[in-house]
């Protein structure tokens, strides 16, 4: 018993609704505060994507999922098992979803456009190839 009453005198003590309400007011008087408000909510919680990042996804994915159904073709025309046309298609689309959100999320920016551009590249290759 005295080990629960420790813990429990521990604990912070849940906030009231006048505290809840103060808090956001709080916050909404440093929103109205302009641009220096804004660029330190930014810095603290992480700004929003760039804009040229959400282009070269965009990019990706309009190239990529053309791709996937490409290489699923050519599994298919190679071993002519639908399990095999399954696997490829699950590898390559979870492939072009990682991809793209480490190119949304931390990939520079010339590696990004580099990538994209080599999916696009692939595309193109493999439509005049078949």
């Amino acid at each position: 018993p005295a080990k629960s009453t420790l813990v429990r005198m521990a604990r912070r003590p849940a906030r009231t609704v006048e505290e809840s309400v103060v808090g956001h007011l709080s916050l909404m008087g440093h929103l109205g505060r302009g641009k220096e408000a804004f660029t330190r909510v930014r810095r603290r919680y992480g700004g929003p994507v760039e804009t040229w990042r959400v282009v070269a996804t965009v990019l990706l994915a309009a190239a990529g999922l053309p791709l996937v159904l490409v290489l699923m073709a050519k599994a298919r025309d190679r071993t002519g098992r639908s399990a095999t046309v399954a696997i490829t298609g699950a590898v390559a689309l979870v492939t072009l979803l990682l991809l793209g959100v480490v190119m949304l999320t931390v990939l520079p920016g010339v590696l990004t456009w580099c990538v994209a551009g080599l999916v696009v590249a692939a595309l193109g290759v493999m439509m005049l190839a078949s």
